[in-house]
């Protein structure tokens, strides 16, 4: 009888099979020249879920001074409003 040779198969560690879901640049807030950013780059700069800022413009309930604008329908957020929310302006 033959014995049955059991091949290890030799997988990377778990970190390196993750593929980043979100991998995205952003500019730092001190060079940002644009007056108002999309959601995700809001989102970013203040730690929050993109969920939260969505929830936030449906109910009216965001910081001072971070009142979105509508643009075909998506969300624009102040850059000046992130700053001062930040405390940075």
């Amino acid at each position: 009888m033959e014995a049955s040779t059991f091949q290890h198969k030799t997988e990377k560690p778990l970190a390196a099979r993750i593929t980043p879901v979100w991998t995205a640049n952003f500019t730092p807030l001190d060079r940002e020249t644009r007056t108002h950013v999309d959601t995700e780059t809001m989102c970013w700069h203040l730690g929050f879920a993109t969920q939260t800022a969505r929830l936030w413009a449906c109910k009216e309930t965001y910081p001072e001074g971070l009142k979105p604008i509508r643009v075909n329908g998506r969300l624009k957020w102040p850059v000046a409003g992130i700053r001062k929310t930040l405390g940075v302006a």
